[in-house]
């Protein structure tokens, strides 16, 4: 086996302990009909705080009519609602309900799991070396020679 199916193979099973733990978090939410883009979605919801459309679609970097979209099939789905400004009848904001912070919190659950899991299957060592070479791979790091 060469180094990029080495690679192609750790990432497929790293990605599968992410998906297992995110799927455990996600029991007893509505989750289960959205895909993963969606999460991504709802977290941003949630970090920006009740965000304007054009705030999500700055964020996201995506168009108005795209976030508009978005957020039609999540209030279809009972994540979020929206509320018009007082100051600009123009103006919408986002915001999560109680089943839309639920997802949040999941949704970062999932992750929090994930990383109990890699501290616990490495020593001290190991771990900060994984923190180091995972930082590098993330900030498209230089090749130390």
């Amino acid at each position: 086996m060469d180094e990029r199916e080495k690679i192609l193979k750790i990432t497929q099973g790293l990605t599968n302990i992410l998906m297992e733990f995110k799927e455990k978090s996600f029991e007893g939410t509505k989750a289960g009909d959205l895909s993963m883009q969606f999460f991504h979605y709802i977290n941003m919801i949630d970090q920006l705080e009740n965000p304007t459309f054009s705030d999500l679609a700055e964020s996201l970097n995506l168009s108005k009519p795209a976030i508009t979209a978005i957020v039609n099939k999540l209030i279809e789905e009972d994540i979020v609602y929206k509320s018009q400004s007082v100051e600009d009848r123009r103006v919408y904001f986002i915001h999560l309900t109680e089943e839309g912070k639920k997802v949040s919190s999941v949704y970062q659950k999932g992750y929090l799991d994930f990383a109990d899991y890699v501290m616990n299957s490495l020593n001290e060592k190991e771990l900060k070396k994984f923190i180091e070479l995972s930082e590098q791979i993330i900030s498209g790091g230089q090749k130390k020679k």
